[in-house]
């Protein structure tokens, strides 16, 4: 395991170790096991803001190291993105071999399952004979969840749940905007929130109020009635 010099002031030796070995792994139940320490106290240690900034010295020294860099992560992101289908085939509509495809199309790919089947066909001949069926599936990364991911670094939108609350909102003033055009025909209260509307039951009909009066039980005989 390569150390990474310090940026940033010391960490005692075992610290030091600590982050160069979650780091590696990742986890900090694999530190913890490399180091012979425990799990808990490993946990405790790595919420200390100074082991937490050397850390991201590691990181960012490893990151540099492979060339990795926020532009770098950005463009990748615009890839796929911004991707389009048509990058797959050619003029005459047949697929692109891997290997030919330009660089921002091949990079939107994550896998390519093909599946070999057997299909009799006769020849000029009227003879069956068998030919290899190959079908490609091209699978591709998620395009929504890059446009997703630089909509929130550019903040075009805002958390998840501002999503949420935004359609509620608009799906409000869509409601509200209909009943003002329909004004004096129908006069509706404005809709403050799209939530559950209780259902007001109707009333009943006389089958059913003869049937509640039959199931009733009888009434009860006045107290005078026992002297009698």
């Amino acid at each position: 395991m390569q150390k990474i010099a310090n940026i940033s002031p010391p960490l005692p030796t075992k610290w030091e170790h600590l982050c160069q070995h979650y780091v590696m792994h990742g986890s900090a139940l694999k530190a913890s096991k490399d180091l012979k320490m425990n799990r808990a106290h490993a946990a405790r240690l790595l919420k200390d803001p100074r082991i937490a900034k050397r850390i991201q010295e590691i990181q960012a020294a490893e990151f540099q190291d492979l060339g990795i860099t926020a532009e770098r992560v950005k463009e990748e992101l615009a890839r796929v993105a911004f991707a389009s289908a048509a990058g797959l085939f050619d003029e005459e509509g047949r697929l692109i071999p891997v290997h030919e495809l330009p660089d921002d199309v091949a990079a939107t790919i994550t896998g390519i399952d093909v599946e070999v089947q057997q299909k009799m066909r006769k020849d000029d001949d009227g003879n069956l004979v068998a030919e290899d069926v190959v079908t490609k599936k091209i699978k591709r990364a998620d395009k929504m969840a890059a446009l997703a991911l630089l909509a929130r670094h550019f903040k075009i939108v805002g958390a998840e749940d501002d999503g949420v609350n935004q359609l509620a909102t608009a799906l409000a003033d869509r409601l509200n905007r209909a009943k003002r055009r329909m004004g004096e025909d129908f006069p509706l209260e404005e809709v403050d929130d799209a939530r559950y509307v209780e259902r007001v039951p109707e009333p009943a009909t006389a089958a059913e109020e003869a049937r509640i009066i039959v199931s009733a039980p009888p009434a009860a005989e006045p107290d005078s009635n026992l002297w009698d």
